[in-house]
């Protein structure tokens, strides 16, 4: 997988990076265009709709040879929506104008730029997506004033 990796960034094809400000999204750069990818409950069941659970969605990601291009492109679509609604979203709770962002290309549009090659990497950058998107994590700050707030402290 990494020798994928390394021929499609070497071919300006892919890269990949985490969100510095949100651990739950992971960008895949596709063809020059950064698209944020995430899990969100929207994703999921249009996952759900489509394969029944994310269990079986993993089994049909083993797919082989050209039959796994659609089912990666369809699961990239999904997750590149999830994750352009997720970055639109925290922008509107943050009251900040939402970064502008690459329209979501549709799967069949996907399907059309993938090749085989493209599919492994693609797959891998989906599943840290999905990784990253149920990662539990809490931020909270402590109450300064109330009941609770000596407990905290």
């Amino acid at each position: 997988i990494n020798h994928i990796l390394t021929n499609m960034e070497q071919r300006g094809l892919i890269e990949r990076t985490r969100s510095t400000t949100d651990k739950r999204v992971v960008y895949v750069e596709l063809y020059g265009r950064q698209y944020p990818l995430c899990l969100t409950v929207l994703a999921h069941e249009k996952i759900c709709k489509e394969w029944g659970g994310l269990e079986q969605m993993a089994k049909a990601m083993d797919a082989e040879g050209e039959q796994a291009i659609p089912i990666t492109a369809k699961l990239l679509h999904i997750l590149m929506e999830g994750g352009a609604a997720r970055v639109k979203a925290l922008a509107w709770m943050e009251g900040i104008d939402a970064p502008e962002l690459p329209k979501v290309p549709a799967a069949e549009t996907l399907s059309g730029l993938l090749v085989l090659e493209d599919v492994s990497m693609l797959q891998n950058n989906v599943f840290e997506a999905i990784r990253a998107s149920r990662a539990a994590t809490v931020e909270a700050e402590p109450p300064k004033e109330g009941k609770n707030a000596e407990t905290t402290q």
